[in-house]
């Protein structure tokens, strides 16, 4: 795709600097006992990898804490 553009290098440091706003997003679950809130005990079961772009945005801390509110055990790993 890059080499059909009219400025094959200005393309392809434009998709180096948009990399480094790739978030990757890991989704997974495990059944909890029900009214308990406490895990089965099993492993979690990988659904998905979802590509995000950009950097977080303003109400973030909100949807997260919003999430959890809701009993979405959310884990963040940065590294």
């Amino acid at each position: 795709m890059v080499g059909i553009l009219a400025d094959p290098k200005e393309a392809r440091c434009n998709t180096r600097a948009d990399l480094r706003n790739i978030v990757q997003l890991a989704v997974a679950r495990r059944l909890y006992l029900r009214k308990q809130k406490i895990s089965s005990g099993g492993l979690c079961e990988f659904i998905d990898v979802l590509p995000m772009f950009g950097p977080p945005r303003h109400d973030s801390a909100y949807t997260i804490r919003r999430a959890s509110d809701l009993g979405v055990n959310i884990q963040m790993i940065t590294g």
